[in-house]
């Protein structure tokens, strides 16, 4: 229906990112997915960057995480695939639990 918002499913909300890049002058107009696209791509950036940090904590023999392993995270070095032998993206089996309510993170384990 043309009169009809959708919801989208994101964690960050569009609104604020829209301000955000707004502020920025050498912006002109944005797109109506754009802010929900970079909702996603920081979603899946701070999914990635907790969870490598969370694996750095835990060879640490560590409990809490720090700035320290925050900043470890830097240095862990990517392994780029060979562009001819695709793998299916492997799910990680130490997964950070964030809970949509309150939006609070648990402990991996």
């Amino acid at each position: 229906m043309p009169g009809q918002k959708r919801k989208y499913n994101v964690r960050f909300p569009p609104g604020r990112i829209k301000k955000i890049m707004q502020k920025d002058t050498e912006v002109g107009r944005i797109a109506s997915a754009v802010p929900i696209i970079i909702s996603k791509a920081l979603e899946m950036f701070l999914r990635s960057f907790l969870t490598m940090t969370c694996k750095i904590t835990q060879s640490r023999n560590s409990r809490v995480m720090s700035i320290n392993h925050m900043k470890r995270w830097q240095s862990v070095s990517i392994k780029a695939r060979s562009p001819e032998r695709e793998e299916p993206p492997q799910k990680a089996t130490n997964e950070l639990a964030i809970n949509s309510d309150s939006s609070t993170v648990s402990y991996c384990d």
